[in-house]
């Protein structure tokens, strides 16, 4: 397994009124792991479909959140917009989760009820709008984020349906790979830096 290389309630659509969010540490009767793969997968594709040609993130959360089956989860966040998780299994029987938000993961959130599906954690962001950094990284957690911001995406050619297809190989393989180029990438646990050259400075 590998990885290679405000928003507001008008913008991403109101969250909808139902069960509670899945959290990526929560298997519970509300949360079980989802096994509808070619299913999700082929919503992707109508997705990528539908946003060829558009170069603003506006709009897409919601449109993906549908996609993933995640739509009918409640904000735990009062005043501000949620993340939405899922959890599938593959063909291989291994285990992915995928996090769709608006906001920086906290990679501790993984750690609750002993959750932590090795290195098949994904955090995909959407912003309009550069927003300061708050990923949090933990290390007993592997987790990749990719965020996307309107203007780094401006020149992609179709940046939100390349997210859309990647999706479908991380359900496919459990691989993420960011074919825009352009993706701001947050890693857990953090790298640390490389001591070999922090010496030769010194």
């Amino acid at each position: 397994m590998g990885y290679k290389k405000k928003l507001d309630n008008i913008s991403y659509g109101k969250p909808v009124r139902g069960t509670n969010p899945l959290k990526a540490s929560q298997l519970s009767n509300a949360a079980k792991l989802r096994t509808d793969i070619e299913e999700t997968k082929q919503k992707l594709n109508n997705l990528a479909i539908k946003w060829m040609g558009i170069n603003s993130v506006y709009g897409f959360l919601t449109d993906l959140w549908i996609a993933l089956g995640m739509s009918n989860q409640d904000s735990e966040q009062k005043g501000g917009n949620p993340s939405r998780y899922a959890a599938f299994i593959l063909n291989d029987k291994s285990i992915v989760t995928v996090r769709a938000s608006a906001h920086n993961a906290d990679a501790a959130n993984y750690m609750k009820d002993n959750n932590v599906n090795g290195e098949n954690n994904l955090s995909i962001v959407l912003q309009k709008h550069n927003r300061k950094n708050r990923f949090k990284s933990h290390n007993e957690v592997m987790l990749k984020e990719y965020i996307y911001v309107d203007s780094r995406i401006a020149s992609i050619p179709n940046p939100l349906s390349q997210v859309a297809n990647s999706l479908i190989g991380y359900l496919t393989d459990g691989v993420y790979v960011d074919t825009t180029g352009v993706a701001i990438e947050k890693e857990s646990p953090a790298k640390e830096k490389n001591m070999d050259n922090i010496s030769a400075c010194t």
